[in-house]
C-alpha cells in the first residue's frame, strides 16, 4: 500500500498539470515542521528557565535563614545567573548581607560558604541600590574579623567598582 500511495505521488508530481500545486505543498510541510521544531526548542528553554526559578527561589526569598541559602547557592548553577533572577538575587543577599551583617559573617567563616560568598561577589554589581553597596562598603571596612579579612576586602573591591559603574 505505501508502495502505490508513494507512486501515486511521484506519478502525480511528474504528470501534473499544475507542478506548482505539488511545491507549495512541500514548502507548506517545510514551514509546518520548522514551527514544530521551533516549538520544541522554545520547551527546552522553558524547562532551563524553570529549573533557573526553582534553583534560585531560596536564594530571592527575604524569609530564607543563611542556612538555606548557602544549601540552594551550592546547588545553584551559574547559568542561571542572568536577567530577571540575577537581579533578584543581587537584590536579596545584598538586602540580607547589610541587615544581618552578624549572621553573613558566621556564614563566611564555615567552610562551605564559597559558593554563597561568590554569589555574593557577582550581585555587586550597579544593580544594586548604591547606599546598600556604600553600607556593605563600610561594613567590610570597619566590622570585619581578621579571619575574614581577605574575604571583606574583595566585598570592599567589588562595591566600590560597582559604584563606579553608576558614574559611567
Amino acid at each position: 500500500m505505501r508502495k502505490s500511495a508513494a507512486r501515486r505521488f511521484f506519478s502525480q508530481w511528474s504528470t501534473h498539470e499544475k507542478p506548482c500545486e505539488c511545491f507549495e505543498m512541500n514548502v507548506k510541510c517545510a514551514a509546518a515542521a520548522t514551527l514544530l521544531l521551533s516549538l520544541h526548542a522554545g520547551c527546552f528553554a522553558s524547562d532551563l528557565e524553570f529549573e533557573c526559578e526553582q534553583a534560585s527561589s531560596p536564594l530571592m526569598k527575604e524569609a530564607s535563614t543563611w542556612s538555606e541559602l548557602k544549601v540552594a547557592a551550592i546547588n545553584f548553577r551559574d547559568s542561571c545567573f542572568d536577567g530577571y533572577i540575577g537581579e533578584g538575587i543581587s537584590e536579596n543577599l545584598t538586602r540580607k548581607a547589610v541587615l544581618d551583617w552578624p549572621g553573613f559573617l558566621s556564614v563566611l567563616s564555615s567552610d562551605c560558604s564559597q559558593p554563597l560568598f561568590k554569589l555574593l561577589l557577582d550581585s555587586l554589581n550597579a544593580t544594586v541600590d548604591e547606599n546598600r553597596l556604600r553600607e556593605l562598603v563600610r561594613l567590610s571596612g570597619e566590622l570585619c574579623p581578621a579571619d575574614a579579612a581577605d574575604k571583606c576586602g574583595l566585598i570592599v573591591k567589588a562595591s566600590i567598582a560597582a559604584i563606579e559603574d553608576f558614574s559611567n
